[in-house]
């Protein structure tokens, strides 16, 4: 659940290997989490 006025935001990294890592970050800046997408 996010805090009202907290807007969500997801964005994604690619990495040179191939891997796309998901991150999500709160409009204060602070990230909540790192999902890497796909096997390692």
């Amino acid at each position: 659940m996010t805090p009202r006025g907290c807007a969500l935001e997801a964005e994604v990294f690619l990495e040179p290997g191939g891997r796309a890592w998901l991150v999500w970050v709160l409009e204060t800046g602070e990230v909540i989490g790192v999902v890497p997408s796909g096997a390692a």
